[in-house]
Formats: C-alpha cells, sequence, structure tokens
C-alpha cells in the first residue's frame, strides 16, 4: 500500500490523481514497494521564497524542497518525507524548457523523490 498525500496551497491547477500515479510508478521503478507514505505540496513562490532561506538559508525561490523523515510508524508504514514544489517556479521552468507544466510537475516530483530516497546531484 503507497499512501501519498496531496495538499495544493492555492488555486493552482494541479491534478492530484496524476500526481499520485507519478509517485507510484517512480516507487515501483526503485522496487520500493510495502506500506509507504509521502506528502507532495504545491506551493507559491513566495511561500517557497521562506522554505528556501529558513531551511537552506538561500535567498530567493527555488523549484523543489524535499524533507526526509524516512521513519517506520508503529503500524509498520514507512513515512518517507515531503515534496515542496512551487508551481509559479515550475511553470516559469516549463515554459523556459518548452514543456508543459505537468511535464515539469511530474519531473519535481521525481527529483524530489530521489532526494527522499538518499540520492543526490553530484
Amino acid at each position: 500500500m503507497v499512501k501519498v498525500l496531496i495538499r495544493v496551497k492555492g488555486n493552482y491547477p494541479v491534478d492530484p490523481a496524476h500526481l499520485r500515479l507519478v509517485v507510484k510508478q517512480a516507487l515501483r521503478l526503485k522496487k520500493l514497494a510495502g506500506r509507504l507514505e509521502l506528502s507532495v505540496v504545491i506551493v507559491s513562490k513566495a511561500l517557497m521564497v521562506k522554505l528556501n532561506q529558513q531551511y537552506r538559508q538561500q535567498t530567493g525561490p527555488t523549484d523543489v524542497l524535499s524533507f526526509g523523515l524516512d521513519e517506520i510508524d508503529p503500524d509498520g508504514v514507512r513515512r518517507l518525507g515531503e515534496i515542496v514544489i512551487s508551481y509559479p517556479v515550475a511553470k516559469h521552468q516549463a515554459l523556459t524548457n518548452g514543456l508543459s507544466v505537468r511535464t515539469e510537475i511530474d519531473n519535481l516530483v521525481r527529483h524530489g523523490l530521489n532526494h527522499l530516497l538518499g540520492i543526490h546531484h553530484k
């Protein structure tokens, strides 16, 4: 059982069912199964600026942040953590890169999931 919690903080055109599918497919590709849970949160640029400053001591917005938890609760559910994506930043990047916003957000979800799993850039 994989539980993907989706929260959209703002009036952004995001399809929660699609995001859940993206996460579940990515987990399958990583050969992760069992009782898993993680959250994906879509936020404004302003909130992402605050989070980026607070947690990374970086000025300005970023596209995605991951907050790893990786703990197992008493019911045996492995909670991986939370992926936070700035919709406006993702939209800007999509336009710059010639992608749809949906594709850009899918890519950011996968990227954030890699970070939750301990896979970081080089």
